[in-house]
């Protein structure tokens, strides 16, 4: 699990090196801003930020903001969200074409990015990322993670709690089991019993009444077990 990665596309220095800063300090790990269109792939490139941050009105002819969204949502599947400032409204609406997940108003405060990146993330929680390896933005304290899906080995239910349980830790989130699936790939996990999701390629054996990871057993319930012989019989390559 590691700090969500989050790059700036910005051609104003002073607000690049604001917003940079107000994002380290709250706890997510900033890349180098840039602030052209061909440094802003280049950065995508080299260093897969998992979020961006635009600047709408980018370049001399204030177009290359969108530009680099519709690129972004083409190639990269990266989320993110717009800054802007007294854009006209043909430009605003060519930028909601692009489906961003928020726009950002100049002058903005501390609070206000941070509730902008929140919101934003939380909307875009589970994404197969252009590695083709999908993961997960969990809120995890006051800052969101990112989870790969192959680090997950189980999910147990805890009340109104989730424990997701990986190789190296137990991640603790406020959710169901039946929202969380929706989240994940669904030929890679699947739901046992009504406390349980198991990652399919950690299982080492089934029977008709139990599932086993290593040395833990785990409830399989009769409604689910054909759904469960189902998937692991797709199940091909590696997780």
């Amino acid at each position: 699990m590691v700090n969500v990665r989050i790059g700036i596309v910005e051609d104003d220095a002073l607000i690049a090196e604001s917003i940079g800063q107000l994002l380290l300090n709250l706890g997510y790990d900033v890349l180098e801003p840039v602030a052209s269109y061909i440094d802003a792939v280049k950065l995508i490139e080299q260093h897969r930020p998992d979020f961006m941050i635009l600047d709408i009105r980018l370049g001399e002819g204030k177009t290359e903001g969108i530009r680099l969204a519709e690129l972004i949502n083409q190639k990269y599947l990266i989320p993110f969200i717009f800054l802007t400032a007294n854009a006209d409204k043909l430009t605003v609406d060519k930028a909601k074409a692009t489906a961003p997940k928020a726009f950002l108003v100049k002058p903005f405060t501390k609070a206000d990015l941070y509730a902008t990146i929140e919101v934003a993330i939380s909307k875009h929680s589970a994404i197969a990322t252009y590695n083709t390896i999908p993961f997960l933005f969990l809120k995890v304290g006051d800052r969101f993670k990112k989870v790969f899906e192959t680090d997950i080995v189980y999910i147990e239910s805890n009340h109104v709690y989730l424990d997701i349980h990986t190789k190296t830790e137990k991640i603790v989130i406020r959710s169901t089991v039946d929202e969380f699936l929706k989240q994940l790939s669904s030929h890679r996990f699947c739901k046992i019993s009504r406390s349980y999701i198991v990652n399919l390629y950690y299982v080492d054996s089934f029977n008709n009444e139990s599932v086993w990871i290593k040395d833990k057993v785990f409830p399989l319930s009769k409604s689910h077990q054909q759904t469960l012989i189902s998937n692991m019989q797709g199940l091909t390559g590696s997780n």
